[in-house]
């Protein structure tokens, strides 16, 4: 649920405004309902909503004094006004919508929806941002280069790149194909890992595939030139990387 606060000095308007929030917006939960200058300041300090509601002109302020005086925390505005005017100067505060009086339904919901991508998209940068963190923190800290910190759909693993057979590019992406024919999608590009894996094991054959050289069975010499891994996986082998990867296996 997104909490949000409604800020307005007319009762009527701001029970109009909860309604149409419940009807059409029901993941918006409205914690609070403030009609002064003073007393929303106090109640966004101390709820900390996601979301205000908030009028601008009212007798004891605007609604610009109580972004001024609440600018540390982190939420989103939709300016209600009756008075276009106002428009401009809303937008320059980082308003993310303006909706003039009466409440039009289809520019409310519009609104709403604006919010919660933004909302979503803060969530998803601060999660990508942590699991960062922690990812490196963990590769810092491990002294041994066989085991490795990613970042699955599930959360952050330690890899043992010894049971790592090869991996494929998928876009953005990474598939990790382990011996126990496990197969887990890794939110890193190959390149990462072409990087960060010990290059006396792995080698990128293509430009879609790294293997592990520990893993070859066998060199066919046909098509071009590929290898079967230890999982009867056959990857091709780029044409440029052939020599080096035989000066590898010590065959050159």
């Amino acid at each position: 649920m997104i909490k949000a606060v409604i800020v307005d000095d007319e009762i009527a308007g701001a029970e109009v405004l909860e309604y149409l929030v419940k009807q059409y917006c029901p993941d918006i939960e409205i914690i609070s309902i403030q009609h002064s200058v003073d007393s929303a300041i106090d109640t966004i300090k101390k709820v900390q909503p996601d979301l205000v509601f908030l009028d601008i002109e009212m007798p004891t302020g605007t609604g610009f004094d109580v972004i001024k005086n609440t600018s540390e925390l982190n939420y989103v505005t939709i300016f209600i006004t009756a008075y276009e005017n106002y428009a401009i100067k809303a937008f320059k505060t980082n308003a993310l919508d303006y909706l003039l009086k009466p409440i039009d339904i289809e520019e409310l919901v519009n609104a709403v929806e604006k919010v919660r991508k933004k909302i979503n998209n803060s969530k998803s940068s601060i999660s990508n941002d942590l699991e960062e963190v922690i990812i490196n923190s963990l590769n810092k800290n491990n002294n041994s280069n066989k085991r490795l910190a990613v970042s699955t759909f599930d959360g952050v693993i330690m890899l043992d790149t010894n049971d790592v057979i090869y991996l494929e590019a998928d876009s953005n992406y990474t598939n990790v194909y382990m011996k126990d024919n496990k197969k887990m999608l890794i939110s890193k590009t190959l390149k990462y890992f072409e990087d960060s894996l010990p290059n006396s094991s792995f080698f990128r054959v293509h430009k879609t595939f790294i293997i592990n050289i520990s893993a070859i069975v066998k060199y066919l010499n046909s098509d071009g030139g590929y290898i079967i891994l230890s999982n009867n996986a056959k990857i091709p082998i780029s044409r440029s990387k052939k020599n080096e990867l035989m000066q590898k296996l010590n065959v050159l």
